[in-house]
């Protein structure tokens, strides 16, 4: 605890400084660009003054160690200096040029410009005192940063310091803090007593989910026989009887595979095996199973065969869950709409139906809480986040009751 906030507190000066620093920085380029601009100003009105007297025949008098200036032909030869001083020139320059000349141990800010008819004009003032004042600044706020600087350490010494050794010996004494004798062993029996609760409490849910687990297998396999003599039968018996009770053997059938799989799924026995699966292939799989004469289930898909990368079991299990959840708590003879969209990464398988009441959003994936919530949509949901794809379900009032949709959000897979 003590290290990180030490650790913050080291970050946060850092930054103060640095931003000093930036902001000493800044204020001399503006102050010394300011500076520059007024000088350049001035020079410009003294050049055009001393342009208008030299070449108009009126004498000019520069101000002896304030002024300077010189007249070049139009090869750069030098015609007239004030003060026999040859002041530095090159035609390589960008004209008019503007710069910072040294003549002797004084500094000049000259200006160099040339005429319509060739001849080159140079003016200079004396920049001396400008130039010790920007050094001077330089240096003031070079003492300033580093005064700053002292004036963060003394803070972390004297004060942060002290705080942060406060911290770690109330954090030490904290936890090093430990019961006594006589406190331990009045607490002793509870605590046996808890984890004695705690043990019994898991000894039951694992002997129920052993329980569970014998007794989906122990029903499945005979059911499962008995609906494969069922249909022998039914090929050679033409009965409505006999097709009414193979749905009910079947659905019964969907329902132990539910009650099997959830029990896995607590026990954590069942691995999710995710692979390329084709979304066209599950969907139409799933139609023919829930509605074989294809009155009851409407499915739209889009031209573009897509997948999905899942556990193609799991996701045919989801599916037969909202589909079943559909078709049963449905309008009687509504349809019952699957479609399939596509967005960016994501593909949604979204089922929806027509319901005469609202569902309860708030109960939907517990168990056995509302009038929609049995066992189906919590295996449904927790398979889901084991496959790592999101379910979700939503309502909206129409006119003929409500429009129930089960929307899941699959990862798409190149096919």
């Amino acid at each position: 605890m003590k290290r990180s906030i030490k650790l913050h507190l080291n970050l946060f000066f850092a930054i103060l400084l640095l931003l000093f620093a930036f902001y000493s920085l800044v204020l001399y380029m503006v102050v010394e660009r300011a500076l520059l601009a007024s000088v350049d100003r001035h020079i410009a009105d003294g050049a055009r003054i001393f342009e208008q007297s030299y070449f108009l025949g009126k004498d000019f008098e520069p101000r002896p160690g304030y002024e300077l200036y010189a007249i070049r032909t139009p090869d750069g030869s030098l015609l007239e200096a004030s003060e026999d001083i040859s002041l530095p020139f090159s035609k390589d320059w960008t004209m008019p040029d503007l710069r910072l000349i040294k003549v002797g141990d004084r500094f000049y800010r000259m200006l160099t410009y040339k005429r319509k008819d060739g001849f080159y004009v140079q003016y200079a003032v004396n920049f001396t005192s400008e130039k010790e004042f920007l050094e001077r600044l330089k240096v003031f706020l070079f003492l300033s940063w580093l005064s700053f600087l002292f004036i963060l350490a003394g803070i972390y010494l004297f004060t942060v310091r002290s705080l942060l050794n406060s911290i770690k010996r109330a954090s030490d004494s904290l936890f090093e803090w430990r019961f006594d004798e006589k406190v331990y062993e009045e607490l002793k029996p509870f605590m046996e007593k808890v984890y004695e609760g705690i043990k019994r409490i898991r000894e039951s849910a694992e002997r129920h989910r052993n329980i569970l687990l014998a007794l989906s297998h122990s029903v499945k396999t005979p059911l499962s026989t008995a609906l494969l003599l069922l249909e022998d039968l039914m090929r050679s018996h033409k009965d409505d009887r006999l097709k009414t009770i193979h749905e009910e053997l079947w659905r019964l059938e969907r329902s132990l595979s539910t009650f099997l799989r959830m029990a896995k799924m607590e026990s954590q026995q069942d691995l999710i095996k995710k692979e390329r699966c084709n979304l066209e292939e599950v969907l139409k799989g799933i139609v023919r199973l829930y509605d074989p004469e294809g009155k009851r289930i409407r499915l739209s898909l889009l031209e573009k065969p897509l997948c999905a990368y899942c556990d193609r079991d799991v996701l045919l299990e989801v599916l037969g869950v909202l589909v079943d959840n559909a078709i049963r708590h449905g309008i009687e003879k509504g349809k019952v709409d699957i479609r399939v969209e596509k967005d960016g990464e994501y593909v949604y398988v979204k089922v929806s139906n027509l319901s005469e009441k609202p569902v309860e959003e708030r109960v939907l994936f517990k168990l056995f809480e509302g009038r929609h919530t049995g066992i189906g949509l919590y295996v449904a949901y927790n398979l889901c986040k084991m496959m790592g794809c999101d379910l979700n379900i939503g309502q909206e009032r129409v006119e003929e009751g409500y429009r129930v949709e089960a929307s899941l959000k699959l990862r798409l897979s190149l096919c």
